[in-house]
């Protein structure tokens, strides 16, 4: 509302709609009831939680921080701050699905942080620029640890990220190439391809000042 404040970003997960990141709350998340999007009542009209009732989350962390991105993904509902990264999980292992009767716990899944730039949606991974923007880091599952990290795809380009990224538009044909615009109004590339283990930046040039991308 006006008074409360709009939320920064918005998923869509097990057939909810989930928000975060508004002015007056800014680590706290809202889903909505299951396949009724504009509905966030977490109770009946009789006061009873259900498994499908609206659902509020605020991410317990020593440093208020802001919900800059959400994705879905298939062990829960994967979450960027300002200062870290999580991934949102039922209280019960046996089932996946995001519910209140269950609760849910936010796994601490990185100290990266991120900036206000847009993700990129990979298949099962996502693109993020870190805090600052001058690093892009992979949102990711890995079976050495059995949980999700957060490593840098600019380790052997870090001087690409000289000027913040602002803008990424990811292009999945002819060749996965997730474009990124800097602030300085220059586009770099990252042909990006996991099943391929393919990943490898370049610059482009357009002769002139690039205002804004899109896929």
């Amino acid at each position: 509302s006006d008074t409360t404040g709009y939320p920064n970003v918005g998923a869509f997960h097990d057939d909810r709609l989930y928000m975060g990141g508004s002015t007056s709350n800014p680590d706290f998340i809202a889903g909505s009831i299951t396949g009724a999007y504009e509905n966030m009542a977490p109770t009946t009209a009789a006061g009873e939680v259900l498994a499908t009732s609206g659902i509020s989350i605020r991410l317990n962390s020593r440093r208020l921080s802001k919900v800059k991105w959400l994705s879905s993904n298939k062990d829960g509902l994967a979450v960027g701050t300002g200062s870290k990264e999580y991934l949102l999980r039922s209280q019960d292992s046996t089932n996946k699905t995001l519910n209140p009767k269950d609760g849910i716990k936010a796994v601490d899944s990185g100290s990266r942080g991120s900036s206000d730039c847009n993700i990129a949606e990979i298949d099962t991974q996502v693109l993020f620029p870190a805090r600052g923007g001058r690093t892009l880091r992979e949102f990711a599952y890995t079976y050495e640890s059995d949980g999700y990290k957060s490593p840098s795809m600019s380790q052997l380009a870090s001087h690409l990220g000289i000027s913040p990224f602002i803008k990424q538009a990811y292009a999945a044909e002819p060749f996965s190439i997730d474009w990124c615009l800097r602030s300085d109004g220059t586009v770099v590339g990252l042909t990006y391809n996991r099943d391929e283990n393919v990943v490898g930046w370049h610059r482009h040039d357009f002769g002139g000042f690039v205002e804004s991308i899109r896929s």
